[in-house]
Protein backbone atom coordinates (compact mmCIF):
# COMPACT_ATOMS: atom_id res chain seq x y z
CA UNK A 1 0.00 0.00 0.00
CA UNK A 2 2.64 2.37 0.88
CA UNK A 3 4.32 1.86 -2.16
CA UNK A 4 1.43 2.64 -4.32
CA UNK A 5 0.69 5.62 -2.62
CA UNK A 6 4.50 6.73 -2.98
CA UNK A 7 3.93 5.64 -6.56
CA UNK A 8 0.53 8.08 -7.18
CA UNK A 9 2.97 11.00 -5.37
CA UNK A 10 5.70 10.44 -7.87
CA UNK A 11 3.11 10.55 -11.04
CA UNK A 12 1.00 13.56 -9.52
CA UNK A 13 4.55 15.71 -8.71
CA UNK A 14 5.80 15.04 -12.28
CA UNK A 15 2.98 15.58 -14.15
CA UNK A 16 1.86 18.97 -12.48
CA UNK A 17 5.69 20.44 -12.60
CA UNK A 18 5.75 22.70 -15.57
CA UNK A 19 9.29 22.25 -17.72
CA UNK A 20 10.52 25.26 -19.08
CA UNK A 21 13.40 24.95 -21.94
CA UNK A 22 15.36 27.98 -23.23
CA UNK A 23 17.38 27.01 -26.49
CA UNK A 24 20.63 28.72 -26.61
CA UNK A 25 22.23 30.42 -30.19
CA UNK A 26 24.78 29.18 -31.80
CA UNK A 27 26.18 31.92 -34.70
CA UNK A 28 28.36 31.03 -37.37
CA UNK A 29 28.96 33.04 -40.61
CA UNK A 30 26.51 32.82 -43.71
CA UNK A 31 27.61 30.02 -46.03
CA UNK A 32 26.65 29.29 -49.59
CA UNK A 33 23.01 28.65 -49.06
CA UNK A 34 20.57 30.54 -50.90
CA UNK A 35 18.34 31.99 -47.93
CA UNK A 36 22.05 33.23 -46.30
CA UNK A 37 22.52 34.79 -49.46
CA UNK A 38 19.50 36.53 -49.31
CA UNK A 39 19.57 37.75 -46.27
CA UNK A 40 23.57 38.60 -46.54
CA UNK A 41 22.06 40.65 -49.70
CA UNK A 42 19.41 42.16 -47.44
CA UNK A 43 21.70 43.39 -44.67
CA UNK A 44 24.06 44.75 -47.00
CA UNK A 45 21.60 46.70 -48.44
CA UNK A 46 19.42 47.88 -44.96
CA UNK A 47 22.32 47.82 -42.72
CA UNK A 48 25.79 48.62 -44.60
CA UNK A 49 27.72 49.86 -41.48
CA UNK A 50 26.36 48.82 -38.75
CA UNK A 51 26.98 45.07 -38.69
CA UNK A 52 30.03 44.35 -40.49
CA UNK A 53 31.37 41.44 -40.67
CA UNK A 54 28.10 39.42 -38.90
CA UNK A 55 27.51 36.17 -37.99
CA UNK A 56 23.66 34.12 -38.07
CA UNK A 57 22.06 32.21 -35.74
CA UNK A 58 19.06 30.24 -37.05
CA UNK A 59 16.24 29.62 -35.09
CA UNK A 60 12.85 28.08 -36.02
CA UNK A 61 10.27 30.73 -34.05
CA UNK A 62 6.66 29.99 -35.15
CA UNK A 63 7.12 26.40 -36.02
CA UNK A 64 6.79 26.83 -39.81
CA UNK A 65 9.89 24.31 -40.12
CA UNK A 66 11.60 27.38 -41.59
CA UNK A 67 14.45 28.91 -39.79
CA UNK A 68 14.31 32.56 -39.53
CA UNK A 69 17.60 34.57 -38.53
CA UNK A 70 19.18 36.32 -35.84
CA UNK A 71 22.09 38.52 -37.33
CA UNK A 72 24.63 39.92 -35.20
CA UNK A 73 27.90 41.38 -35.39
CA UNK A 74 30.66 39.41 -35.13
CA UNK A 75 32.75 41.27 -32.93
CA UNK A 76 29.88 41.30 -30.26
CA UNK A 77 30.65 40.35 -26.99
CA UNK A 78 28.60 39.55 -23.89
CA UNK A 79 29.84 42.05 -22.22
CA UNK A 80 28.70 44.69 -24.65
CA UNK A 81 25.20 45.31 -25.73
CA UNK A 82 24.97 44.93 -29.99
CA UNK A 83 21.66 44.86 -32.05
CA UNK A 84 20.50 41.73 -32.91
CA UNK A 85 18.14 41.16 -35.89
CA UNK A 86 15.31 39.07 -36.40
CA UNK A 87 14.57 38.02 -40.04
CA UNK A 88 12.51 35.47 -41.87
CA UNK A 89 12.76 35.01 -45.33
CA UNK A 90 10.28 33.67 -47.39
CA UNK A 91 10.19 33.30 -51.42
CA UNK A 92 13.20 35.43 -51.86
CA UNK A 93 12.06 38.08 -49.54
CA UNK A 94 13.12 39.04 -46.47
CA UNK A 95 10.55 40.66 -43.58
CA UNK A 96 12.22 42.46 -40.89
CA UNK A 97 11.02 41.27 -37.53
CA UNK A 98 12.71 44.07 -35.62
CA UNK A 99 16.12 44.89 -33.37
CA UNK A 100 16.88 43.91 -30.31
CA UNK A 101 19.60 45.24 -28.72
CA UNK A 102 20.86 42.95 -26.28
CA UNK A 103 24.23 40.90 -24.66
CA UNK A 104 22.34 37.52 -24.46
CA UNK A 105 19.38 36.46 -26.49
CA UNK A 106 17.94 32.72 -25.68
CA UNK A 107 14.98 31.63 -27.31
CA UNK A 108 12.24 30.35 -24.87
CA UNK A 109 9.41 27.23 -25.69
CA UNK A 110 6.94 29.69 -24.47
CA UNK A 111 4.74 31.31 -27.29
CA UNK A 112 2.55 34.48 -27.94
CA UNK A 113 0.24 33.03 -30.16
CA UNK A 114 2.54 31.05 -32.78
CA UNK A 115 5.23 32.64 -32.10
CA UNK A 116 8.19 31.89 -29.73
CA UNK A 117 9.26 34.69 -26.94
CA UNK A 118 12.81 36.17 -26.59
CA UNK A 119 14.78 36.36 -23.26
CA UNK A 120 16.94 39.39 -23.15
CA UNK A 121 19.72 39.53 -20.78
CA UNK A 122 21.15 43.19 -20.36
CA UNK A 123 22.24 43.15 -17.01
CA UNK A 124 26.41 42.37 -16.48
CA UNK A 125 25.93 41.67 -12.89
CA UNK A 126 22.57 39.80 -12.79
CA UNK A 127 22.85 37.21 -15.31
CA UNK A 128 19.05 36.05 -14.07
CA UNK A 129 17.34 39.02 -14.72
CA UNK A 130 15.73 39.27 -17.97
CA UNK A 131 13.32 40.60 -20.26
CA UNK A 132 10.72 39.23 -22.42
CA UNK A 133 10.10 40.38 -25.72
CA UNK A 134 6.60 38.98 -27.80
CA UNK A 135 5.92 39.09 -31.75
CA UNK A 136 3.07 42.08 -31.98
CA UNK A 137 1.90 43.83 -34.90
CA UNK A 138 4.63 41.95 -37.66
CA UNK A 139 7.53 42.26 -35.35
CA UNK A 140 9.25 41.44 -31.95
CA UNK A 141 9.03 44.87 -29.62
CA UNK A 142 7.80 45.67 -25.94
CA UNK A 143 9.83 44.37 -23.55
CA UNK A 144 8.03 43.59 -20.30
CA UNK A 145 10.23 42.56 -17.06
CA UNK A 146 9.25 38.66 -15.71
Amino acid sequence: MRAHVAWLTLFFTLISSSAFAREALIFRAPTEDHRDQVVTEYISTHYPQTLRPYVFARVDMNDDGIPEYIVRPQNHTRKSVSPHHILSVRRRQVADWGMIPAQKLEISDKKQGVFRQILVYNQPRNDFYHEIWLYTDGRYQSPRSP
